[in-house]
């Protein structure tokens, strides 16, 4: 596949959980969740990861570090943030529904 594409669909994706996390992290806020400071901590942490590895794609053209990351790293904390964090907070702001 071609570099300068991967890096592309990369940048899209990394745009994209940069958008969710921000709306998620605006909500949690607006609602005062109660462990807003742990879960913000949580999205800041994988976006510096996730831009680390996009400064090590452009500088090295790695694409198997690329796809390590996201099956390995990536892959695994966002099903278990899904099951832990993303449930505890769904399951607060339902309170508000």
């Amino acid at each position: 596949m071609d570099l300068d594409y991967i890096k592309g669909v990369y940048q899209e994706f990394i745009d994209d959980v940069v958008s969710h996390f921000s709306f998620k992290n605006q909500t949690m806020e607006e609602f005062n969740f109660f462990a807003y400071d742990i879960h913000r901590g949580e999205h800041d942490r994988i976006l510096f990861q996730l831009k680390s590895i996009q400064k090590l794609l452009e500088d090295r053209g790695d694409v198997e570090m690329l796809k390590d990351y996201l099956i390995y790293t990536f892959k695994p904390w966002i099903i278990s943030h899904i099951q832990s964090m993303d449930t505890v907070t769904a399951t607060y702001f339902s309170n508000f529904i």
